[in-house]
């Protein structure tokens, strides 16, 4: 507060009021679950000592699957909470930034992003998932790529087209694959990867949230879809895999 004086009279009184923008500290901490932490080298630690892996954390607070990275030091400390996957911590972010807090208040920060997928739980993969397709936006389907094609992204840029269809006579699940573009590349000859049946077409819905790649398909039924044969030679099935089972008409197919 600053008055303004004239021959010993007040004019104005000014009120000052300062504008502190919040700290990190200072933003509410959440409660939250640390579901998965991977140590990542795309290099496949063939670049040290120029390089160093990324060390990628998938969190859950509340309804929101937080995703942030951070580069490794040259050792593995307790800083970098493996140790508390599948258990309780504290977490706090804003747009660019995220703090992991464990219980002594010890926290790291992470920067947020979405740049790549190594994680296991289908929860986090389907988070980086959900950010792709949203930076994919609305693709024209080319020409020669039925309607009922799901697209699948590979990155925030890439992605292919994938098509199944329950085949009697061989007992399998055909899935045709498509580029980007629209050229047909593949079709796989896949089954129920726990029960080695396939599904039948009802419920050959693929998951392009789960699904990581152009050769095992994940279905919104929690199903995988997998090649029947035990291994390959030039496409061909090896001797000793056994025929797919029958599919089981009467219930609905389980992982």
């Amino acid at each position: 507060m600053i008055w303004l004086r004239q021959n010993g009279c007040p004019l104005v009184l000014l009120v000052l009021v300062l504008w502190v923008p919040a700290t990190p500290s200072d933003r509410a901490q959440e409660s939250g679950t640390l579901i998965e932490a991977v140590e990542f080298d795309p290099c496949h630690y063939d670049c040290a000592p120029f390089t160093r892996p990324s060390l990628i954390y998938c969190v859950q607070s509340g309804d929101r699957i937080l995703i942030g990275a951070r580069k490794a030091s040259w050792r593995r400390t307790s800083s970098d909470m493996f140790e508390f996957q599948g258990k309780p911590i504290s977490v706090r972010q804003d747009n660019g930034s995220l703090w992991i807090v464990r219980p002594d208040q010890t926290e790291m920060r992470l920067s947020r992003g979405y740049k790549v997928d190594v994680f296991h739980n289908p929860v986090c993969t389907a988070e980086i998932h959900r950010q792709w397709l949203a930076h994919i936006g609305s693709i024209p389907r080319p020409s020669n790529v039925p309607s009922q094609a799901t697209l699948i992204p590979e990155s925030d840029h890439s992605y292919f087209w994938v098509s199944c269809t329950f085949v009697p006579a061989s007992n399998w699940d055909a899935c045709s694959v498509w580029d980007s573009a629209g050229a047909k590349y593949a079709v796989r000859e896949v089954v129920n990867q726990r029960d080695r049946r396939a599904v039948l077409e009802p419920d050959l819905q693929i998951d392009p949230l789960t699904t990581t790649n152009d050769y095992e398909f994940r279905l919104k039924s929690g199903v995988t879809l997998a090649d029947w044969a035990k291994s390959r030679v030039n496409n061909i099935p090896s001797p000793d895999s056994p025929p797919p089972l029958p599919p089981d008409a009467t219930s609905r197919p389980r992982d």
